[in-house]
């Protein structure tokens, strides 16, 4: 594999930062793309509600690798959302503000976007819940 077949992995949460970095330990030597609609290294998500939220903790803990780990493995994080994807022409579209906004073209095309909490009815009596899903 080479520059020119990009394995794109959409989703830099727990999943997706497994897939890259089993890829790499096991010898897997093209070229990773890891998308991440934050600008953040890839993080754990259950821990950011509990001990983080609380003030227990500091954001640390909660990165699965330093950001340098990623340029050492050559695995580039991509600071973007994606917003539709091209099959005819394989590649992702990103919104039209960014630099790439005419897309990421891609080889294989992972998705590992996760899943989202369905938030409570309106008119719902709880005033003290509160859904969390990024640190931002």
């Amino acid at each position: 594999m080479t520059e020119a077949n990009p394995l794109v992995i959409v989703g830099a949460g727990h999943a997706g930062f497994q897939l890259a970095l089993a890829l790499r330990q096991n010898h897997y030597d093209g070229s990773i793309k890891l998308v991440n609609n934050e600008p953040y290294a890839p993080y754990q998500r259950p821990p950011l509600s509990k001990a983080y939220l609380k003030g227990d903790g500091n954001l640390a803990p909660l990165v699965f690798r330093p950001k340098a780990f990623f340029s050492e493995q050559r695995i580039e994080l991509i600071p973007a959302k994606a917003e539709a994807i091209d099959r005819g022409k394989k590649r992702f579209v990103c919104p039209p503000e960014l630099s790439f906004s005419m897309g990421i073209w891609c080889w294989r095309l992972v998705l590992a976007i996760g899943s989202f909490g369905h938030p409570m009815k309106r008119g719902a009596s709880i005033t003290s819940v509160r859904s969390r899903r990024r640190r931002a």
